[in-house]
């Protein structure tokens, strides 16, 4: 517990930091150059798990199309302010180079499983990372009262979950996660929606401010244990070694994969 304070501290002063200025300076610069270089290296930890696990993936296309795609889609709207639909394309460009490579080398028996391995780490790392992205692009800070609801979540369960959790909540995909953190991250972070959204998205409310905060969690918590079925599945307790007393980036932004889209949706239908 002492370390993830002494390492999570800083780290959330430094999104604070960033963020702050983007907004002092009404830019989303610094904060896009944060979350391309977080989600680069998450989608590169996600295509070296599934090599250390021995199974079929691409770590070339997948690395290569999901940071260039991430890249441009921040670039398109850090730099020229314009939203595009990068999903569909970046989708198509994977299946169609490991098609081409399945095809040079004769590789029917893989080949399915290596489109589709390949194809759900582009989504889940770069094309729902790039939700992150138009949450900025709806202001600096509609992306940090999304990133301090779903972190406020995560700390909540933590440590709920160690100082008086009992009963485990899904104990063959996280052991750790308890009923308990899981109602004391839900409890944190409706109180942190109600709070900061006076202070960063006064549009929205108190009412649907709360109602948002119980949305975010829900997707906060699935989008924890998607990555600790990925994990199971890869056979891994931590994405990468990066991030000490936390992991890797992918153990970090994980719930942010799922709260992201989800923000966005509700915020853009109102």
């Amino acid at each position: 517990m002492k370390r993830r304070l002494a390492f999570g501290i800083p780290l959330l002063a430094a999104v604070f930091a960033v963020a702050l200025l983007d907004i002092s300076i009404g830019s989303m610069i610094g904060s896009a150059v944060i979350l391309s270089l977080l989600v680069g290296l998450g989608v590169v930890e996600y295509f070296t798990m599934l090599a250390h696990a021995g199974l079929p993936g691409s770590k070339t296309i997948g690395s290569s199309v999901g940071i260039a795609v991430f890249g441009f889609h921040a670039w398109m709207l850090a730099i020229e302010g314009r939203h595009i639909s990068v999903a569909i394309i970046a989708l198509f460009v994977v299946l169609a180079a490991i098609t081409f490579r399945a095809l040079q080398r004769g590789a029917v028996a893989t080949f399915l499983e290596e489109a589709a391995f390949t194809i759900f780490g582009v989504f889940w790392v770069a094309i729902l990372g790039g939700y992150l992205l138009e949450l900025a692009s709806l202001g600096v800070e509609v992306l940090l009262f999304v990133v301090l609801v779903t972190k406020f979540g995560d700390i909540g369960a933590f440590f709920t979950g160690s100082l008086i959790g009992r009963h485990k909540l899904v104990p063959r995909v996280s052991p750790g996660k308890t009923i308990e953190g899981s109602i004391g991250g839900l409890c944190l972070a409706v109180v942190v929606s109600a709070i900061a959204s006076r202070w960063l998205v006064p549009s929205l409310g108190v009412i649907p401010a709360v109602v948002l905060g119980v949305v975010l969690n829900v997707a906060t918590q699935l989008g924890d244990l998607a990555e600790s079925l990925v994990k199971r599945r890869l056979d891994c307790k931590d994405s990468a070694s990066l991030i000490p007393a936390f992991g890797g980036v992918l153990d970090l932004i994980d719930s942010l994969l799922f709260t992201a889209p989800c923000a966005y949706l509700w915020l853009t239908s109102m």
